[in-house]
This record gives C-alpha cells, sequence and structure tokens, in this order.
C-alpha cells in the first residue's frame, strides 16, 4: 500500500517531493494564517520536516498586507507556525472611518497569529489525511474601534452599553485531505471547519459572537511541479457595522527547486471596512461609499525550506 500511494501523491519538486511519503504526506505552501495548506484555507498536511519560511503579498485595491511565516513539523506528527501580518490600510485609515469614537489609528494593523496543527490519521489509498489545529490571534486595532466594529457605533457615541473590544483570541480547525489519481495527472480534495470569533479572520477584533466557516480546496497537478487550484471559504457576518463576504481565490503553484515554492494567486475578499464619511440617523454607518468595497486582486508568495537538520 505504501508503494501504490507514493506513486499516487509523488510530484517531483526538483527531484523531490511536492507531497512527499517518506515521512508521511506534506504539504508544500503556506496560508494566510501560518499553517500548511492553501492560500485562504489550511490541510490536514503537514509543513515539511525543514524549518520553512513563507513572504507573503497582498493588494486587493484598497488595501494591502504583508506576510511573514514560519513554521516547521516534527516526527511527522505535529507542526507549529508563527505569522505577523501588517495590513496597509492606505487610504482608507482607520480612525477616518470612526472618526470622534476612537483615538489615533496608525495606517498600519500588526496581526501576530500563533498556531499548531496535530496530525489524527495519515492517508492512506481510501482515506483522507485528518489533522486538528488552532490559533492564538492577537490584533493591535485601537480596542475603541474593535469595540465599534463588534457593538456598532451606539457603544460609544450614542451612550450604548456595549463593551466588546477583545483584541485577542482562539480559533480551533479540523481538516481532511486526500489525493488521488485521475487519468495520470493527480487531484487533491481538501475540506476544513473552523471555528473562531475573529472579524476579517481577528484583524478587526473578537465579537463574543461564535462561527464554524467551511473551507474547500481543489487542487490539480497539471505537472509534478506546477499545481493549479482553487479556495472557496465561507466567512461570518457578526459585525453591525462592517459586512464580512465569503473569501475565494485561484492560485498556482511552481516548485522549481526542492526547497523553493512560487504562489500566484487572484484573490477576491468581498467587502473590507467600506469607508463610510458619516453616521446616519440611527449612529450607523452610511455604506453606500465604494471604498473598500469589493476588493480583489494579487496574491504573491515566495517560501523557502531552511536544510538545518
Amino acid at each position: 500500500m505504501k508503494t501504490t500511494l507514493g506513486k499516487l501523491i509523488h510530484g517531483a519538486v526538483g527531484g523531490a517531493c511536492l507531497l512527499g511519503l517518506s515521512a508521511g504526506a506534506q504539504a508544500a505552501v503556506t496560508m494566510v494564517e501560518g499553517a500548511a495548506g492553501s492560500g485562504i484555507v489550511p490541510w490536514a498536511l503537514l509543513s515539511g520536516g525543514k524549518p520553512t519560511g513563507a513572504f507573503t503579498y497582498i493588494d486587493v485595491g484598497d488595501f494591502r498586507a504583508f506576510n511573514i511565516g514560519f513554521n516547521a513539523s516534527f516526527a511527522d506528527r505535529v507542526e507549529v507556525s508563527v505569522m505577523r501580518d501588517v495590513v496597509d490600510l492606505g487610504a482608507n485609515d482607520i480612525q477616518k472611518i470612526v472618526s470622534g469614537v476612537a483615538g489615533e489609528q496608525t495606517g498600519n494593523i500588526n496581526f501576530d497569529i500563533l498556531g499548531v496543527k496535530v496530525k489524527l490519521v495519515g492517508m492512506t489509498d481510501t482515506l483522507p489525511q485528518i489533522a486538528i489545529g488552532a490559533y492564538y490571534k492577537r490584533t493591535d486595532l485601537d480596542k475603541d474601534v474593535v469595540n465599534v466594529v463588534n457593538c456598532g457605533t451606539s457603544a460609544r457615541a450614542f451612550g450604548g452599553t456595549c463593551n466588546d473590544d477583545d483584541d485577542s483570541g482562539w480559533d480551533a480547525y479540523v481538516a481532511a485531505t486526500k489525493v488521488f489519481p485521475v487519468g495520470s495527472k493527480k487531484v487533491l480534495l481538501n475540506l476544513a471547519l473552523q471555528y473562531g470569533k475573529g472579524n476579517q479572520l481577528g484583524i478587526l477584533g473578537f465579537s463574543d459572537e461564535s462561527s464554524i466557516q467551511v473551507g474547500l480546496t481543489a487542487g490539480y497537478f497539471i505537472a509534478d511541479n506546477l499545481v493549479f487550484g482553487f479556495d472557496y471559504r465561507w466567512k461570518p457576518d457578526e459585525s453591525p457595522v462592517f459586512k464580512e463576504d465569503d473569501w475565494w481565490d485561484i492560485w498556482m503553484a511552481w516548485f522549481p527547486d526542492k526547497n523553493v515554492a512560487i504562489t500566484a494567486a487572484y484573490a477576491n475578499l468581498g467587502d473590507i471596512v467600506k469607508e463610510a464619511a458619516d453616521l446616519n440617523d440611527n449612529g450607523a454607518f452610511d455604506n453606500s461609499t465604494s471604498e473598500g468595497k469589493d476588493q480583489q486582486g494579487l496574491y504573491l508568495q515566495f517560501q523557502i525550506n531552511f536544510d538545518l537538520f
């Protein structure tokens, strides 16, 4: 069975494996929260045994993000990861959106994520690999702004009693990943269920309302070192102020060397903090402006494995 599965998921990356079996199936790229996976969805596969650094740039129109992450797996069982996202708000500075409600906010939001993933069941000829994982997340967004995102403008400007300004929180997920042959090629399918309370992953803080997000990935091996894929991630919509839409992307991952991965994607993140100049009579933002609407654009990632051991 090991030989059959090895032929099934062997993908040469300069003679190495994209999804190798020497120490169990391993993923090759890093998703936006730092775990091994694809662009916006975690996989059950672990990162490579070598320490891995991932550098990601995202530009979806009104917002940009620069992400630096590191992960590694141990004993073909446990993966650990750390990620810092620096979100550049550009002209859509948060203090403009919540002017008169929050204090001064810089043009960047720093968002930190610590992650762990544990493989429960390895992939076989008939069964997927299954893993569970968790993230601890923290944003440095002004707590007054977080409170407005979670409670609405009545929390401050209109004398309301809501107080929900958590700038940190936990997510937990379970994922199942399977690679199987289709003719002479290979296809990867992945399902992830993620539980959490974050608004826009947690970049805008954490509410009292929890939800389960479903993430799906399909990948097609065009060649041993070239994979085309699609992600879709259902998102919560808990904020009374800013609408949160589902995310999706179309990506291509190229592995020119056994220690290098380059990923390019078109990402559609929907509405993100639509800017509003004024409050309406009910104390809510007038979301009729186009700033922050329909955010879509480029996702680029360069990843390198550090051959330390």
